[in-house]
């Protein structure tokens, strides 16, 4: 509903919902909808979709995913070795221009004092200036397969912190650039490149300790004896399989 169907798209929608009412009234007009082999797959799919069901309810749900800036610092604290660069990382700004002298005139005020933020501002409050800005990024992470157009990784790694480039000439216009920290590979990563990768760690582990103490207890909540025989099958008893 929020983006219009072409007339080739419906028809396509409608000839598929027709083949699989088709089929289904011919599987009904058989039986094979009361067929055991249907039935069987409908219990797995059952038992499947309630074991998810159970899962999102104690392990998978939103608080599973709400961590602190405190935890990630610590983790952080706690693990640092282990998050070491397997290449070069540079976290830059950069503001695009469809004009040269735009791009020079930029720099300069950034030159005489000027904070990056506090001119970039002033150029997008000024109506005319502003529309000679096609794009800006400010203070993100690279690396050089990441950054494009390739001209910005090798001016972003010749550059002084805190420098602005001069005006970088690409198809897409003129770039002025700002590396405000280049990391080399081996060194150890700054806490904010590496911070959505920690949350994302202790969500797995979180999740892994919901999952273990769910089972723990559900296990604790029944007498399970597992009697192995000779032969290929196992006999399970203490847990009758439910209907």
């Amino acid at each position: 509903t929020s983006r219009s169907v072409s007339q080739a798209q419906l028809q396509q929608f409608i000839q598929q919902w027709l083949t699989e009412e088709i089929l289904y009234r011919e599987a009904v007009r058989r039986g094979l909808d009361r067929s055991e082999q249907v039935n069987a797959r409908l219990r797995d799919s059952r038992r499947q979709l309630a074991i998810n069901a159970l899962l999102e309810q104690e392990v998978f749900h939103d608080k599973s995913v709400q961590t602190t800036e405190k935890e990630i610092s610590d983790y952080f604290e706690a693990h640092k070795e282990e998050f070491i660069l397997s290449s070069d990382v540079a976290l830059v700004s950069y503001v695009l221009f469809r004009q040269r002298d735009a791009a020079t005139a930029f720099r300069n005020a950034v030159l005489k004092g000027a904070a990056w933020q506090d001119a970039l501002q002033q150029t997008l409050q000024n109506s005319t200036e502003a529309g000679l800005v096609a794009a800006h990024v400010d203070s993100l992470y690279h690396t050089q397969a990441s950054l494009y157009p390739v001209e910005l990784w090798r001016v972003a790694a010749a550059l002084n912190a805190g420098e602005p480039s001069f005006p970088i000439n690409t198809v897409d216009g003129y770039y002025v650039l700002v590396t405000w920290r280049f990391m080399r590979q081996g060194q150890r990563a700054d806490f904010r490149y590496v911070e959505d990768e920690i949350r994302g760690r202790i969500t797995v582990e979180r999740r892994r300790r919901l999952y273990d103490s769910l089972l723990e207890n559900l296990r604790a909540q029944h007498s399970v004896e597992v009697f192995t025989s000779s032969a290929i099958s196992d006999t399970v008893s203490g847990l009758k399989p439910l209907d």
